[in-house]
């Protein structure tokens, strides 16, 4: 059952493909669910949702229909949700990802830099560039983070025209010359950006 500063996550249908998770902590239980996460989430009353959570050490997913919020301060974002129906498991937490949208982390895909990083997961990421890719291509991909440099091929998987430029999403690729470096760089990254997160949310609260 969840409980007061539990992890709990939303994610909106339309990122069910990515797997995109956005992070929060848990504030009250009862009739709602109120949790409080670090984005502005675009939310509207009677909007349903995904929202996932731990609970014996196992991770499950549970509809909900969101009641009130979000109400924006102090750069969180406060939302209450109706569950609806039963939870149902769900796959592996680490094929998530983090949204890392409050984060300054850039990488280089291929010749351009400062790429944004959007979200991350043990094996994938997104982010924004302003070169045009096609679906299905391999890509260098390099980041820095905590004093260390991460690369590797990744595979183009979705694009989508912003007006930044282009959002893509891609998957770490398995290569002999850099042995999983840049996998090993995104689930780093992965946790560091989590427990940043629950500590803010767990501060806040």
């Amino acid at each position: 059952m969840l409980t007061k500063d539990a992890a709990v996550f939303i994610q909106f249908h339309h990122e069910q493909e990515q797997r995109i998770l956005h992070r929060g902590g848990v504030v009250s239980v009862g009739t709602t669910l109120e949790a409080v996460y670090e984005e502005d989430l675009d939310l509207t009353i009677d909007q349903e949702v995904f929202v996932y959570y731990e609970e014996r050490n196992k991770f499950f997913r549970h509809l909900a229909k969101v009641v009130e919020g979000p109400k924006i301060e102090e750069a969180t974002s406060s939302v209450h949700v109706t569950l609806l129906g039963e939870p149902i498991p769900a796959e592996s937490r680490e094929c998530y990802r983090a949204s890392t949208v409050m984060g300054e982390i850039t990488m280089q895909i291929d010749e351009e830099t400062n790429c944004k990083l959007l979200d991350v997961s043990a094996t994938g990421f997104a982010v924004i560039a302003q070169t045009e890719l096609p679906t299905g291509a391999a890509v260098s991909a390099k980041v820095e983070f905590d004093g260390s440099f991460f690369e590797g091929e990744a595979i183009v998987q979705s694009t989508t025209e912003v007006r930044e430029g282009y959002r893509y999403g891609l998957h770490c690729h398995a290569d002999n010359k850099t042995d999983g470096n840049l996998q090993r760089g995104l689930q780093l990254i992965n946790m560091d950006v989590q427990r940043q997160q629950l500590r803010r949310l767990a501060g806040k609260a």
